[in-house]
């Protein structure tokens, strides 16, 4: 098992939270459950749909509303990344793709 790396900033939100996501291979719903882990420059977050998916965010500016780039990975080898901006309200508004060319977006509440 390949070693995980420590993130590059200690996680200061670790709690469950529901995302808006449209990707079919995640299952047929909408809402998920999902457990974030993040700090002010990254985080990490685990979807349960039909199957449980990781996914990484990253910001690429610390200004309002901040950028960035995410990626989701699933068991069964599917893989989808983009774009997100944060907005004011504190959530994570992304786009994306996914290796098929499936358009991918989703809303992640990151705010306390």
């Amino acid at each position: 098992m390949a070693e995980q790396s420590a993130p590059s900033s200690p996680y200061t939100k670790n709690k469950t939270v529901k995302i808006d996501l449209n990707w079919s291979r995640i299952g047929p719903f909408s809402r998920y459950d999902t457990w974030l882990r993040s700090s002010v420059f990254e985080g990490r977050f685990d979807i349960y749909g039909a199957q449980t998916c990781v996914g990484k965010f990253v910001r690429n500016d610390g200004m309002l509303p901040a950028n960035g780039w995410w990626e989701i990975v699933c068991p069964d080898n599917s893989f989808a990344g983009g774009t997100f901006r944060l907005t004011q309200e504190g959530n994570i508004n992304a786009t994306g793709a996914d290796v098929t060319g499936e358009q991918v977006t989703f809303d992640l509440p990151i705010a306390n």
